[in-house]
């Protein structure tokens, strides 16, 4: 699928706005996108048509359910589980009979036919070629007044593992420092970071993509185990393998339907520079980050090239929609690698990426939540998690009887995690906070700014299973399930510091005053990016409960874009 595919379907259905007026690049074009994001309804995709450069402009073209349904070309994004299932199943199966077998090389074709390709012949990303590369050249935004420049902020880096060779690909942030200099930002414990550090001749060759299928944006966003090809996964979703071209001047490979490459090499020997600082997706300006240098060797783009950018600030539409595909296949890739007791993974709209998590597990053991916490937060895929709800299917079920009583069988709709008003009940049964609440400290995303260290601070994980007996009391204080569970109990209340904690809420949390108490989304967002689950914790006595505080009141941040 191309750019120009979605958006010509995208404005056929409402779902895209063409901006033909002059727009600027530094900080115009951003801010009508936060505007636009900030209105009730669904949030359209922008095409700036004019940006005073030879390229149009998209942005939030993954900000809407409808707009990821078609990019991923399914109507269920829980379809892609059952797909990864039926190949999981297969390969790991012990009994084949002559028909399993048949059956099995059938499923390897079907595998092989999605392994990515080499093109021959010239792709349609090398249709235009800067022999003298000009950046300048690019309709590159400034996201925000206090932004320290321009940034790349859906470029695609494309590095290979100097040991195995093996690809990687994800999302990164990319500063324009010169004409022919880019400042690349990517997480410490990215792949690409291990590549850099892993690679013996100094100079490391690199390429940073934009566009193309829309399905590679996707993929390159969710964590994935280092084996796993981005590029498979885009193939698996599309039903054949991707296309792959040559890079003219790095010894690199890109999709060839790519509509902008920008290829060059990172020295390894020259010292990483300070970004500056950069409006993030939390919303607020983030610290003053370390970048490495990329030097442009080309730049290569499609005659009709489209320039695909994200606009950060909250709320952040895109990544409401990136976690829906990134729960899928966290979920599934997770069990495929050993860990059996997840069945499902929830990253609400306000986790940002996954700072906030409900994971439901198949329940079979005393304290099976606490294994899974650690488990998953020493995964790649889960390791920048803070705050960690994990329940199972006999907590949601007998929270479900609950409600019935209480409010009737036709308003509580599915047994599903995603479901508040269930999820609350499960948690207001089955979890105490002095007895079901670990802490521990681990990796977060190297942007937060709640943390008492650069990228490590606290975690927290709250175990609303249904209890064996054995842990149905702690013998090291009074705290019991199900002793106060009464008809006013709530499981999370968001207050003022001069309010009082109500009676028969699990976790109260302290809010400045300035936010609307009313405004959960709001609320749970701030709460996910603006406290370390261990600093701004504690437990308090209220009318014979036991609480969680967490108190992020007169919190000091960058002001919001």
């Amino acid at each position: 699928m191309r750019i120009i595919e979605a958006i010509d379907h995208f404005e056929s259905e409402g779902e895209l706005v063409r901006i033909k007026e002059f727009t600027d690049p530094v900080n115009e074009i951003a801010e009508i996108t936060r505007k636009m994001n900030s209105m009730k309804g669904e949030k359209k995709a922008l095409l700036f048509e004019n940006t005073g450069t030879s390229f149009p402009v998209l942005t939030n073209l993954f900000g809407s359910k409808a707009r990821m349904d078609f990019i991923t070309g399914i109507d269920n994004i829980n379809s892609i589980s059952d797909k990864i299932n039926v190949f999981a199943k297969e390969f790991t199966s012990s009994d084949y009979s002559l028909k399993d077998k048949i059956k099995l090389i059938s499923l390897l074709n079907n595998v092989y036919k999605r392994i990515p390709k080499e093109m021959k012949g010239t792709p349609k990303c090398q249709d235009v070629v800067m022999f003298k590369p000009e950046l300048s050249r690019l309709p590159i935004l400034q996201n925000g007044v206090k932004d320290s420049g321009k940034f790349i902020t859906m470029a695609l880096i494309h590095t290979y593992d100097p040991a195995t060779d093996i690809r990687n690909v994800e999302l990164c942030r990319a500063k324009m420092l010169s004409e022919k200099t880019l400042g690349i930002n990517i997480k410490n414990h990215s792949t690409a970071n291990h590549h850099f550090i892993e690679n013996d001749d100094n100079i490391l060759p690199v390429a940073l993509t934009i566009g193309g299928d829309p399905i590679y944006t996707c993929c390159a966003s969710i964590k994935t185990p280092e084996i796993l090809d981005k590029y498979f996964i885009a193939g698996f979703i599309r039903n054949k393998g991707i296309e792959m071209a040559d890079c003219l001047s790095q010894n690199i490979e890109v999709p060839a339907d790519s509509d902008i490459v920008i290829e060059g090499y990172i020295d390894m020997k020259e010292e990483r520079i300070s970004e500056g600082i950069f409006g993030n997706s939390s919303g607020f300006y983030s610290c003053k980050d370390n970048c490495y240098i990329m030097h442009i060797t080309n730049i290569t783009h499609r005659k009709d090239a489209v320039y695909l950018s994200a606009v950060y600030g909250l709320p952040n539409q895109e990544n409401i929609y990136f976690n829906k595909l990134a729960e899928r296949i966290y979920a599934e890739s997770l069990n495929f690698s050993g860990m059996g007791d997840i069945e499902d993974i929830y990253l609400p709209p306000e986790s940002t990426e996954c700072n906030i998590a409900v994971v439901k597990i198949k329940k079979i053991y005393p304290w099976q939540a606490i294994k899974v916490a650690h488990a998953l937060w020493g995964c790649k895929q889960m390791m920048h998690n803070k705050f960690l709800l994990i329940t199972d299917d006999k907590a949601l079920v007998s929270a479900k009887n609950s409600l019935a009583n209480k409010i009737g069988k036709d308003d509580i709709g599915e047994t599903d995690i995603r479901n508040f008003k269930l999820l609350s009940e499960a948690v207001i049964q089955n979890y105490s906070p002095k007895s079901n609440t670990l802490f521990s400290r681990g990796f977060l995303d190297s942007s937060d700014q709640s943390s008492p260290y650069k990228g490590f601070g606290g975690k927290m994980c709250m175990d609303a299973t249904y209890k064996f007996d054995e842990e149905s009391l702690n013998p090291n204080t009074s705290d019991s399930i199900g002793m106060r569970n009464n008809s006013n109990s709530t499981f999370i209340k968001f207050i003022h510091k001069d309010e009082p904690v109500p009676s028969g809420c699990r976790i109260a949390v302290y809010i400045d005053n300035q936010i609307c108490t009313s405004d959960i989304s709001l609320c749970l967002s701030v709460a996910g990016l603006y406290s370390d689950a261990i600093k701004d914790s504690s437990f308090r006595e209220v009318n014979g409960d036991n609480v969680l505080i967490i108190d992020i009141s007169n919190k000091t941040a960058t002001p919001l874009l």
